[in-house]
């Protein structure tokens, strides 16, 4: 009876039972007929050799050979064997599973499949792939190194810059306000409320260091009805309190004053529009700073200073201080000990002329020369004459007379009305007197006048009068 063949795996040698299309082992593909017992046509000539006798190596298909495992043919060699007694050998134990490395080619993860080497070969492992690394190895952010934010730089510069330009801003404001309204900030100054105080006339000029020259001058003048003494000049590179002018090639000049306000009003003048130095060969220096710039108020008496710089090498006493704007009668009064400015100084002529006005006695006491008059500078080429009148009403009638209408003054051939602030009164009372002032802007060389009292067509009628004076 014909022994029934064992079909092993071709794959990896394991015995398959049945017929099955895939190794239980290993998982290869088997063919269709593997597990026929189908002897091919070199078994079937070896099966007849042994048979007959002959001894003859078989031949057959080759399988790779794994440790510990039979022979494919090993059942054939002993025919007088049984198949019980074959199906009772030890099978050898099953091969290693296959090593899964999803780091293997093509980095899919695919399952793949390795056999045993055969005993008598050495078997090397395949190497250990390791996997990509994409962009290297990434530092965590903790430990980064801080990157160089140059956007947050440029933020810090502007903030910076507008930090630096608000406090320059803020100081210039400062600076500007402390100039033009405080009329109190030297030594020896007075509070600048309207009913004035004392001033301390023992204040003494602002010291500087290094003074080149210095002149003391104690000239005293009235320029907008503001009387104003001239106390000293100084030469100097700079001044500790002054930190605006620029210094020119020789120093700074620094006119140091009194101004004194004894009127009820304020004339509104600043020192930069009023204040001119004039150089030798009539080149003129511009106000760089000074202590306060706004004339004082009523009441007020003030020191002050006056800072000039000086391009050009000049003695002081070669210097001349211009006074009054260019549409004002101006003062060029030179920075020397003594000089001769009587030509701007008021001059008065005391005359206490009677005369009789539409049945009033009046009386024309004094009559001055003066540039200004109610905290105003008279105009370019003129000045103002100011006249003195009483009036008495020895009548029981009241006279109302407007001194806009009746009165004009004659002076370098014109006829000129008075100014509008007279202090004259308008009415005198029966039996009674009244006093006051009238003023006319004349020319400025002009020293012969006529008064001219119009005449009145009233009941009684008002004769004109005229009352010829001198003021030299």
């Amino acid at each position: 009876m014909a022994q029934k063949s064992t079909a092993f795996c071709p794959q990896c040698g394991t015995p398959l039972q049945g017929n099955p299309r895939f190794c239980t082992s290993c998982g290869a593909t088997l063919e269709t007929h593997a597990s026929s017992p189908t002897v091919s046509a070199s078994q079937a000539s070896f099966m007849g050799n042994v048979q007959s006798g002959q001894s003859q190596t078989p031949t057959g298909p080759t399988y790779p050979d794994v440790q510990g495992a039979p022979a494919p043919f090993a059942a054939n060699t002993a025919p007088n064997q049984s198949a019980s007694q074959q199906s009772q050998e030890k099978l050898p134990p099953p091969p290693p599973p296959p090593i899964f490395n999803p780091y293997t080619q093509g980095g899919s993860g695919v399952r793949q499949n390795y056999t045993q080497t055969p005993p008598d070969s050495t078997y090397t492992p395949p190497p250990l792939v390791t996997p990509p690394q994409t962009g290297g190895y990434q530092v965590p952010a903790y430990a980064q190194k801080p990157r160089n934010n140059r956007g947050c730089a440029i933020g810090s510069v502007i903030l910076l810059l507008v930090l630096v330009l608000g406090i320059g801003g803020f100081l210039l404001l400062r600076s500007f306000i402390n100039r033009s309204i405080s009329a109190d900030t030297g030594p020896g100054a007075t509070s600048t409320s309207s009913t004035g105080t004392t001033p301390d006339t023992s204040a003494t000029p602002t010291a500087a260091t290094h003074v080149s020259s210095s002149e003391q001058l104690n000239l005293q003048l009235t320029y907008a009805s503001v009387n104003i003494t001239l106390i000293s000049a100084q030469l100097a590179p700079s001044f500790s309190d002054d930190t605006s002018t620029t210094s020119g090639s020789t120093g700074i000049v620094r006119i140091n004053l009194r101004e004194n306000n004894t009127k009820a009003n304020n004339p509104d003048y600043t020192e930069h529009a009023s204040m001119l130095l004039v150089l030798p060969g009539g080149n003129t220096s511009e106000l760089g700073n000074e202590q306060s710039g706004i004339s004082p108020d009523a009441g007020v008496n003030r020191t002050n200073w006056l800072d000039f710089p000086l391009n050009s090498p000049s003695a002081l006493n070669q210097l001349i201080l211009r006074i009054g704007t260019p549409t004002q009668s101006q003062f060029d009064i030179p920075l020397q000990p003594g000089a001769n400015i009587s030509k701007y100084q008021d001059k008065t002529n005391n005359l206490n002329t009677p005369f009789n006005y539409g049945g009033l006695n009046m009386i024309l006491k004094s009559a001055t020369l003066s540039y200004s008059y109610n905290v105003t500078q008279a105009t370019t080429g003129n000045r103002y004459l100011i006249i003195t009148l009483s009036a008495v009403n020895n009548t029981s009638n009241g006279v109302s007379l407007s001194p806009g209408n009746y009165m004009r003054l004659q002076a370098g051939g014109n006829s000129v009305a008075p100014d509008g602030t007279t202090t004259l009164p308008y009415e005198v009372a029966a039996n009674t007197s009244n006093a006051g002032v009238v003023a006319f802007l004349v020319p400025q060389n002009a020293s012969n006048f006529t008064l001219v009292l119009l005449a009145q067509a009233s009941s009684p009628p008002i004769n004109q009068v005229t009352q010829a004076f001198q003021v030299q």
